[in-house]
């Protein structure tokens, strides 16, 4: 099929291009004009997988297929859907259905469409970005590429000020940018399966380091995992396949405590991609995905701080986070906490020293005499361990 329009938004380049009325467009689907994004002078995209290129042949031939691939009128996310759900082209018709409804009763395609006619490159040119990174330091895209030539984003909630975010902007405001922000990483997704042929995902670096303890970061803002679940949902729901490696770097001992809450509200294919990676090795395992230049020096990398997110202090030279403890060999230390109902405690050690180990055990001792004691970890002898 031919299609004739105007060449709004290059996903080559990220950038809008010249507008050139009578270009013609090649497409497996047709689309309105406010989608002319979708095609290129080279053509729709061509799939190097075999086996996603005949899911889509078989879901097009599904009664009511091809009407619904055309309602969501982005062959990408189509073949994203596929690709997640294992080929099933019946459970991926339903589905598609429920995000064409969703797409358009929650302004998806709107923002699609306004993202490419204002050809903004990353999520830091949209208009109330720059309000929302004082709070939050963050970046996406710029100079944050990893070494595919796909952008990854940073975000750093150990230093972010959500007490200030949300007095300053409603829930949402925050689902707004989201959605302006998935429908920009699905634009550059895109882009990137028409240059490989392949689908690709975002790689999400959260920067966990806190100044004041994470535990106590946690403590202040637990009441917001509300608003967490629901754009983890969204993003899992109508997104599927978009957010690749969630990268938990600096990770203190803390972070198990944290993901003990968080694992059973958040969708269990999104923490699946979760991988902590402690202080010691952030940088050998960033490096691994992006070339020093392109990686802020903060993370391990050789980029100016500043270049990537600018406003804030990085120093990740002093921290609060907790209490250190040293047991020294053939000696036996208590160490008690006093927590208050809702209070979140964790603990980490290891043992130095080749073949060493130490015998650990964990209680909660009830304030009340007359209340017996929960036995958290029973005595034994461990090497390294985690948990709250």
């Amino acid at each position: 099929m031919l299609w004739e329009g105007t060449d709004l938004y290059s996903p080559h380049t990220g950038a809008p291009g010249n507008p050139r009325p009578g270009v013609l467009y090649k497409s497996g689907l047709s689309f309105p004009a406010s989608m002319a994004c979708d095609h290129l002078e080279d053509g729709v995209i061509e799939w190097k997988d075999p086996a996603l290129c005949d899911a889509i042949k078989r879901l097009k031939a599904l009664p009511g297929g091809s009407d619904v691939m055309q309602e969501v009128g982005i062959e990408y996310l189509v073949a994203s859907f596929l690709a997640i759900n294992n080929y099933e082209e019946e459970t991926v018709l339903n589905r598609l259905r429920e995000t064409a409804a969703w797409r358009k009763e929650n302004g998806a395609s709107e923002a699609r469409v306004k993202i490419i006619q204002a050809g903004w490159k990353h999520p830091g040119e949209f208009p109330k970005t720059a309000s929302f990174w004082k709070y939050v330091p963050a970046c996406q895209g710029g100079k944050a590429m990893d070494k595919r030539g796909l952008p990854y984003s940073v975000r750093c909630p150990g230093r972010a000020d959500l007490q200030g975010l949300f007095e300053q902007f409603g829930e949402d405001d925050i689902l707004e940018s989201q959605l302006f922000t998935q429908e920009w990483r699905l634009l550059t997704l895109e882009a990137y399966a028409r240059r490989t042929g392949y689908l690709g995902d975002i790689l999400t670096i959260q920067d966990m380091y806190a100044p004041e303890g994470l535990l106590n970061v946690w403590r202040k803002n637990r009441e917001k995992t509300s608003i967490m679940k629901k754009l983890a949902g969204r993003l899992d729901t109508h997104y599927p396949g978009v957010i690749g490696t969630v990268l938990l770097t600096n990770a203190p001992w803390a972070i198990h405590a944290v993901l003990q809450v968080l694992r059973p509200i958040l969708p269990k294919r999104l923490m699946g991609k979760v991988e902590l990676v402690p202080e010691a090795d952030v940088a050998s395992r960033l490096l691994e995905l992006v070339d020093a230049p392109s990686l802020p020096a903060f993370l391990g990398g050789s980029g100016a701080n500043g270049d990537f997110i600018s406003g804030h202090n990085l120093d990740t030279s002093a921290s609060v986070d907790g209490d250190g403890l040293i047991v020294k060999a053939g000696t036996e230390v208590r160490r008690s906490l006093l927590l208050e109902m809702g209070d979140v405690a964790g603990f980490g050690f290891r043992v130095e020293g080749s073949g060493q180990d130490i015998n650990f055990s964990c209680v909660f001792e009830a304030a009340d005499e007359s209340t017996e004691n929960t036995m958290v970890r029973s005595l034994c002898r461990l090497a390294e361990d985690n948990g709250g």
